[in-house]
């Protein structure tokens, strides 16, 4: 298929009469003028096309938890209002079946899709073995298995990004073997399903919990899969519910650990921004880590990991506040600004390639061998309307403005069409049951 937009995104510059050549397998076969290229087969005009905005590191099934987390915040005093939402976190993962689970992941797709989103990356926490036998709890494959259908039912790109249980006191080695095992049995069977749009990473809840020999022994076994180090608890952290924490390395320690023990390198994520010296930031950007600027986080990194040259950068929907990509890279410019991380270019380097980066992905671009994961922005919306060609970019980026998503493609496949989802009804209302069930008023 032959796409061509009135105007293209391509090369770091807004270009007209380009056309996008898309392979069978929906993957990109070429980016040329159309001169080159032939009569397209479908044309957008009145679009700019960009590639998809990346999802980092996210959890969809806080989106259970809109509006009613913000009344957390009338608790007493702010650990209160944490101590809070940990309780609701932990118990929406506790309660939560295969068929709930979908629904809700699909609904969280379709607004993901629809505020230009086109590849996520959301997390498993596999329970513990005791904890599905004596709790109830759904097996792993079972949660992934519904991951998965929620995203080939809507059209988006996953990648899942499975946790072991939380470190527990006393936990020995053949823990972490037991894991890895079940971790890549999972990923045999689930990349056996005819689907190409998932993908698979590693990720450590509450990092710091862990013995160092611990994240060493997962980055050896697994060194193929990209690694997510979150620096914050899972929802079913012991010590959320009133249970004694585990013991926890300061973040600057740990931070040098691993950069001693050459665990980071490109495959590497850092989920939670930790404090870091300016040594230790610089070690880590030579080593080609990456940093998740939340949008939740309401603040920039700290100083020492906030340098745009210092730390690639990647940004997640916020499922619990609707917040999107483009939003996180909106907040980010205006707390950096005049700052080199504040420039257009580099937040969306942020919102694309970099986030696909993290998750292993070949997307984010429009470049040959890269997937077709596009959106098409309406240039007749009041926020684009007569802004030059070479000012469309920044427009879209500039805080408080909401990106007119008209269109959108995931592997060459159009899932959103004049702003429109064609299940988002459907999707809905089987989300409207599910939380009413979960969580009534």
């Amino acid at each position: 298929m032959l796409l061509a937009a009135e105007c293209t995104h391509h090369q770091g510059r807004v270009q007209r009469h380009m056309g996008v050549a898309i392979a069978a397998d929906g993957r990109i076969e070429a980016v040329a003028p159309l001169a080159l290229l032939g009569e397209p087969d479908l044309r957008l005009p009145g679009r700019l096309l960009l590639p998809g905005t990346v999802s980092t590191h996210g959890n969809a099934m806080q989106r259970l938890l809109r509006g009613r987390a913000d009344a957390d915040l009338s608790a007493t005093s702010p650990a209160d209002a944490a101590q809070c939402a940990r309780e609701r976190d932990a118990y929406l993962h506790a309660a939560l079946t295969p068929t709930r689970l979908q629904a809700v992941a699909e609904q969280v797709f379709i607004e993901m899709l629809l505020a230009g989103v086109t590849a996520a990356g959301e997390v498993l926490i596999a329970p513990a073995a005791d904890d599905v036998a004596a709790a109830g709890a759904a097996p792993p494959l079972a949660l992934a298995s519904a991951w998965c259908a929620a995203a080939a039912n809507v059209g988006i790109r996953l990648t899942l990004i499975c946790a072991p249980p939380p470190w527990r006191a006393g936990a020995r080695g053949d823990v972490l073997a037991t894991f890895c095992a079940q971790f890549e049995s999972l990923v045999a069977h689930l990349l056996a399903q005819p689907s190409s749009q998932v993908g698979w990473a590693l990720g450590i809840a509450d990092a710091p919990a862990w013995p160092l020999d611990a994240l060493v022994g997962l980055k050896v076994r697994l060194s193929h899969m990209p690694l997510h180090l979150c620096w914050r608890p899972s929802p079913s952290q012991p010590g959320g519910l009133g249970m004694p924490p585990p013991r926890r390395l300061p973040a600057p320690s740990l931070l040098q650990s691993l950069i001693d023990a050459e665990v980071c390198d490109a495959c590497v994520t850092l989920v939670g921004a930790p404090s870091a010296t300016p040594q230790q930031a610089a070690a880590l950007a030579r080593s080609g880590a990456q940093l998740v600027a939340a949008p939740a986080a309401g603040s920039p990194p700290p100083p020492a990991m906030a340098d745009a040259t210092c730390l690639r950068r990647s940004f997640s929907y916020d499922a619990r506040r609707g917040r999107s990509v483009f939003t996180a890279a909106q907040r980010l410019g205006q707390a950096e600004a005049g700052t080199g991380a504040s420039a257009p270019a580099a937040l969306w380097q942020a919102a694309t390639r970099h986030g696909a980066t993290s998750l292993g992905l070949s997307c984010g671009r429009l470049a040959a061998g890269d997937w077709a994961d596009l959106l098409g922005v309406d240039l007749h919306a009041p926020a684009l309307v007569g802004v030059p060609d070479a000012l469309l970019l920044p427009a879209l980026l500039r805080e408080g403005v909401v990106p007119p998503i008209a269109e959108v493609f995931v592997a060459g496949k159009q899932v959103v069409t004049g702003g429109r989802h064609p299940k988002a009804a459907a999707v809905g209302s089987a989300y409207a049951a599910t939380a009413a069930t979960l969580l009534p008023p």
